[in-house]
Parts: structure tokens; sequence; C-alpha cells
């Protein structure tokens, strides 16, 4: 694993297992701490520290002499990020060379447009994230991101062109829900440039709205993805299967 220099050693390690445990690599116990050590090259503090985290959050549940549980009641999962990042979606269809060609950040103030968004008021202070990112210098997505939060973003070069999910969820920013909603478009010539698409090629709109454990609106993202190479899956569970 590749630890950045910005977050927190235990940090990373805490998403890293949180990552295993969404996407079902580990499932109903996590691997003992002496493996656990050995596969993230930590100390036992740094990876105890991480495991408190997770069970304060209520992903796990550590047992004297039995190990460490997942939690699988719903209720337990609310306040987790269950998003996958463009970084992941594209390493699960096998692409490399995943990239960010450009991202800018800028602090706006809410329009009549994101007052009703975001129920707030005209001094509401929000941040813009603009990206555009893909894979092998084929651009894939531009995304469009405006965040309602209390804490300060960054500038720096590793947040513009990190995971923003990551960076989140180590400054104690979670999401309990999302809506979202897709269709299919026919292209500005904005995003025509920006996606270097083909005279006939249409664009996917993808409308993200990310709520924290109190309902509130915190993020609108809108994606435009090039449809031609960009899969969008859905996995629906049944309850009993979640729990």
């Amino acid at each position: 694993m590749d630890y950045e220099k910005n977050i927190p050693l235990y940090i990373q390690v805490k998403n890293d297992i949180y990552r295993k445990i969404e996407n079902r690599e580990y499932t109903n116990m996590l691997p003992s701490e002496k493996l656990l050590v050995e596969l993230y090259d930590v100390s036992r503090v740094t990876l105890r520290k991480a495991l408190e985290v997770l069970e304060e959050e209520g992903l796990i549940s550590r047992k004297a002499g039995f190990g460490t549980v997942i939690n699988q009641n719903l209720s337990e999962l609310k306040n987790f990020t269950m998003v996958k990042s463009l970084t992941n979606e594209m390493k699960e269809i096998g692409a490399k060379n995943i990239e960010t060609f450009s991202s800018t950040i800028s602090i706006l103030y809410a329009n009549k447009e994101m007052m009703d968004l975001f129920s707030c008021d005209s001094s509401k202070k929000l941040y813009n994230l603009r990206r555009l990112r893909g894979v092998n210098e084929k651009p894939i997505v531009f995304s469009n991101t405006w965040l309602n939060i209390d804490i300060d973003l960054p500038t720096s070069k590793d947040f513009l062109f990190g995971s923003l999910y990551d960076f989140l969820i180590s400054n104690n920013v979670f999401f309990s829900r999302f809506e979202e909603e897709l269709e299919a478009i026919m292209p500005t010539r904005e995003y025509q440039d920006l996606l270097k698409l083909d005279k006939d090629g249409v664009i996917l709109k993808r409308i993200r709205k990310g709520f924290d454990s109190e309902n509130k609106l915190i993020e609108y993202t809108i994606n435009y993805y090039d449809a031609k190479l960009y899969r969008y899956s859905v996995e629906v569970a049944s309850i009993e299967r979640i729990k």
C-alpha cells in the first residue's frame, strides 16, 4: 500500500480497511491484528488506533479472545460513505493509468439556485470543485461539485488531484445517504471539447446529492461521462442479505 504524506497513517489504514469491507474483501470478521500489522507494515499502535476509529463509528466490534467482527446492521453503517470514487470504479473494470487532467477549486457564495438547493441564505460559503479525469490519456468524466461543509478545503496539489472522499472521511465528514439521477444527453460544445467526443458522441449526466446524518445536503455533484467509455452498475441487495 502506498501511503500519502499529508494524511495520518492510521487514517489511511482505517480508510483502506473500510474499502475492503465495502467491497466485501473482508466479510464477517477482520484478519488478526498480527496479520493486519504485517499487511499494512505499520506498528501495532497505529493499527489499533485505526481499529478504534472504526469501532467508534460502528463498523466493527472487537471482542477479547474472539477477534474483530464486522457489523452488518444497516443502522451501524449509516455514517459511512457508501459511494465509489472514479478511481475505484475504473480499477474494478481493469483500467490503468488513472489520472486527473485538471482540477480547480473556488469559494462561492450561494446564489438563488444554491440557496434553494442547500436551504441556506446568500451569506453561506460554498466550495466549487471542478475536475477532468480519465484513463490512458483519454478524458472520461468532467465533475462539477458544490460542497456545503464547515471545514476549510486546501488548495494544495495533493488535495486537488487526490481523493475527495478520502479527504472528507479523514476530516470526519461522513455521508448517511445519497440520491442519484442518470440521463443520456447530447453534449454541448464545451463538454464535447472537454471529453474529446466524436461528432456522434453522447454523454451520461449523473447527478449526485450527498446527505449527512442529520439529512442535511452537503454535496451536490454533476458528472458528465463519455457514454462510450463509462459503464454504471448498481447492486441491489435484500435487507436479509445485508443483515
